[in-house]
């Protein structure tokens, strides 16, 4: 399953920012006021599409019950998106708003494809392989990782 945001009205994107998680405003932000795309796709083998009329920004939620690494997504929607992108973060950790912010601003002043993955520790390093083999070799990629907590 996707939702899309792309070319949603200002009076929706306006109610959806008043509500929406912090991490989450840089995103809707740049929707309303850059003219980015904004696509979100939950784990499922559904075909997603996302349009080249302008620099999208896709959310890869592999944090649902469980996080099931790349196969658990349409293989061919997510290789062509992959192909495009110049930047990705794969988030195995809290969701920071710093971190999405930077990244959306790529898509918003650069004019460019944005990745944004979140899913689990166990899987962070499965997405960073599956991204550099099918993502352009000059990919930035960020991570978000958690910090392990030990015992003094």
């Amino acid at each position: 399953m996707h939702v899309t945001f792309t070319g949603a009205g200002r009076d929706a994107l306006d109610a959806a920012l008043s509500r929406a998680p912090a991490h989450w405003q840089p995103m809707l932000s740049a929707v309303r006021d850059n003219g980015c795309g904004l696509v979100m796709v939950a784990q499922g083998r559904e075909r997603f599409v996302v349009p080249t009329d302008r620099p999208h920004i896709v959310v890869i939620g592999d944090d649902m019950a469980a996080a099931l690494g790349p196969g658990a997504f349409h293989v061919r929607s997510l290789r062509r998106y992959l192909a495009r992108c110049r930047l990705a973060l794969v988030v195995a950790g809290a969701p920071l708003a710093a971190l999405y912010g930077e990244s959306t601003a790529r898509a918003a002043r650069q004019r460019q494809d944005v990745v944004i993955v979140e899913t689990r520790p166990e899987r962070e390093a499965e997405w960073v392989e599956h991204i550099r083999r099918h993502a352009p070799a000059d990919i930035g990629i960020a991570l978000a990782t958690p910090i392990a907590q030990g015992r003094a």
